[in-house]
C-alpha cells in the first residue's frame, strides 16, 4: 500500500468509528475469509486457488449486470490458463533469463484469471509466489479490493489499480501486494524494462 492510499485509509478511519461489536465482526469476517482461502491450499501438492470473494460477490447480487459485470467461473479460468500456458516451456525460458514473467489482467473482477494462472503454474512446477508479476486493473473499486486481498493472502506478487482499461485512465494509485515488496521489485526498474506504466 502506498502512502497516499494509507493516508486515505486513515482519513476514513478517523471519520468512521466502529463500536466494539462491529470491530469484532470485521475480525470474524477476515478470519472466515483466511480459513476459506486456506481450505484451497491444504498442501503444496494440492493447491487450487479460487476466487472466493468474486463468487460471494455474485451470490449476493453485488455485480452490475447493466454494466456487463459477470465474473468468469474459476473452472473456465483454469482451462483458459492451461490452454495458454501449456507445458510452460516458453515461460521457463523467460524465467531463466529474467527470473519472472509478467501478466496483465485488464479487467480483473475478483481475480479468477490470476488464480487460474497460479493453478496452472503450480501444476507444471513453476512458483507463482516469485516467478510471475501480475498487473491487474478494473474500473470497479470493489473489484480492486477483492483482488488485492486475495492476491495478498494467496502470496501472488501484483500491482493492482483502479483503471479504465479502454481509455487507459488511471482512477487510483496502485496497490502493491506484500510479495511485490518481498522480492524487491521496483517500479523504476519495471519502467526501464517497459513492463510498467502509470
Amino acid at each position: 500500500m502506498n502512502t497516499a492510499t494509507m493516508l486515505k485509509s486513515l482519513n476514513i478511519l478517523e471519520k468512521v468509528t466502529y463500536d466494539k461489536h462491529k470491530r469484532m465482526l470485521f475480525m470474524s469476517m477476515f478470519t472466515e475469509l483466511v480459513e476459506e482461502l486456506q481450505s484451497y491450499c491444504p498442501s503444496k501438492e494440492s493447491v487450487h486457488l479460487t476466487d472466493v470473494l468474486g463468487e460471494l460477490f455474485h451470490e449476493l447480487n453485488f455485480n452490475d449486470a447493466w454494466k456487463g459485470q459477470f465474473f468468469t467461473p474459476q473452472c473456465v479460468c483454469d482451462l483458459m490458463s492451461e490452454i495458454t500456458i501449456g507445458n510452460g516451456e516458453s515461460y521457463k525460458k523467460i524465467i531463466a533469463e529474467k527470473r519472472y514473467f509478467t501478466v496483465n489482467e485488464p479487467c480483473c473482477g475478483g481475480g479468477a484469471m490470476i488464480y487460474g494462472l497460479a493453478n496452472t503454474m503450480n501444476k507444471i512446477g513453476l512458483n507463482y509466489n516469485k516467478e510471475v508479476l501480475v498487473f491487474a486493473s478494473d474500473i470497479d473499486e470493489r473489484c480492486i479490493f477483492m483482488t488485492y486481498i486475495q492476491c495478498s493472502l494467496y502470496g501472488i506478487p501484483a500491482i493492482i489499480q483502479q483503471k479504465n482499461s479502454l481509455s487507459n485512465e488511471y482512477l487510483s494509485p496502485p496497490w502493491f501486494t506484500p510479495l511485490f515488496h518481498l522480492y524487491n521489485w521496483r517500479l523504476s526498474d519495471l519502467r526501464k524494462e517497459g513492463t510498467a506504466n502509470g
